[in-house]
């Protein structure tokens, strides 16, 4: 019978190579075992994860890369559910909106932040149900550390997040206006478009307008001959601040009416705050 099964030649049913039939057989075996331990696995691996037992804690994070119309919508409360209907994220705090940096490396020592011209970004507090695997903390099988991309699904638009230390979490925009005396014509006229930065290179303020702008009570007038003419102007300034204990923090110094404000990237102005802006 066997013989009949392959012929003188040593082909199967006198068409296929019986070495070529039992290579394929090999091969769809060995396919087989490997699909099945990859199924296992994973199988086993779900039973592991579903037997941690998970845990409530609050991570501070930064929303990036958002669009206007996304970084309106971020509100407090906003929770994300699992297929079951649990709520697995919920956002307990909101810090302002600010334009999006970009950090470019020219070399393994030199950087620089970058604004984006279109999209912002957006600290938070975010209260999220994670599982705990050898000692680390997972939020949807993603290992939460400095730096990691965190995904959170908002009424089925996507936002991605990166956690961030606690102090950056407290960052707030505010907007005051501050008082600077005696300008020159030169800046009071092109004093625009103007960012400063602390000495990370990270944003520490921005200006937003110019509210006013008179001339100098010094030379008022032009009636004091030999004294330049100087304006005294009140700007319309954001500045990047923490906040502790009811107080804001702006370069390590509490926040207050008549707080002294410098200017030191590309001018060196000192000015005074005269007004929180709410």
């Amino acid at each position: 019978m066997l013989m009949r099964l392959i012929d003188k030649n040593g082909r199967l049913f006198g068409k296929i190579n019986i070495i070529d039939f039992l290579i394929v057989v090999f091969l769809v075996a060995s396919s087989l075992v490997i699909i099945l331990r990859i199924q296992l696995n994973q199988k086993l691996g779900k039973q592991s994860y579903e037997a941690k037992e998970a845990v409530e804690i609050t991570i501070p994070v930064k929303f990036i890369r958002l669009s206007a119309n996304a970084a309106e919508k971020l509100k407090v409360g906003k929770k994300e559910f699992d297929n079951k209907g649990t709520a697995i994220s919920e956002i307990t705090w909101l810090g302002g909106t600010s334009r999006y940096l970009h950090t470019v490396f020219f070399d393994q020592e030199n950087k620089k932040r970058i604004t984006d011209a279109l999209l912002f970004e957006r600290p938070a507090r975010v209260k999220i149900r994670a599982v705990i695997i050898d000692k680390h903390s997972y939020y949807k099988g993603t290992l939460i550390k400095y730096d990691s991309l965190l995904y959170f699904n908002f009424d089925k638009q996507v936002y991605l997040a990166v956690p961030i230390n606690e102090d950056e979490s407290m960052e707030t925009r505010l907007p005051v206006l501050i008082r600077f005396k005696n300008v020159s014509p030169e800046i009071a006229n092109n004093f625009k478009n103007y960012y400063e930065y602390n000495e990370f290179g990270k944003v520490s303020g921005r200006l937003i307008k110019i509210a006013s702008k008179k001339i100098s009570p010094r030379t008022r007038a032009d009636k004091k001959v030999g004294i330049p003419l100087s304006y005294d102007i009140d700007v319309l300034f954001e500045l990047f601040c923490t906040e502790k204990n009811g107080m804001f923090i702006y370069n390590t110094a509490p926040l207050r009416i008549g707080s002294i404000i410098n200017l030191t990237t590309n001018l060196h102005m000192t000015g005074e705050l005269i007004e929180f802006i709410k």
